[in-house]
């Protein structure tokens, strides 16, 4: 099922917020040693990732200033090397990148 971009950018903002207000609190150090938050942001990047991969062309095309296949490509990499993640890359993107996703994000409007 297609899903519209109202939707995806909904989807995406909403995961973007819930990582922000798990990091809340936290310094890298403690966010490493936090295996629930640390597995609940890596959920969520995934999320975020599998949305930016379904985006329709016209969406993606439309908002060149997201990094559109570097979210995706994130999410393929958190997917398929789990084991392997390294925690301060996350850390670094949960508390320097996301915050940025989530403000173009929040500019974007739609043409349905």
């Amino acid at each position: 099922m297609k899903r519209s971009g109202t939707v995806i950018l909904r989807k995406m903002t909403q995961y973007c917020r819930e990582v922000t207000d798990f990091i809340h609190g936290h310094d890298m150090a403690s966010f490493v040693n936090d295996l629930k938050t640390f597995r609940a942001v890596t959920l969520s990047l995934i999320q975020i990732g599998e949305l930016a991969y379904v985006a329709g062309e016209e969406l993606k095309s439309g908002n060149p200033q997201i990094d559109w296949k570097g979210v995706s490509g994130l999410r393929h990499r958190l997917v398929h090397d789990y084991e392997d993640i390294n925690h301060s890359l996350i850390w670094d993107i949960a508390k320097n990148q996301v915050p940025v996703l989530t403000k173009q994000l929040e500019q974007i409007t739609v043409k349905e």
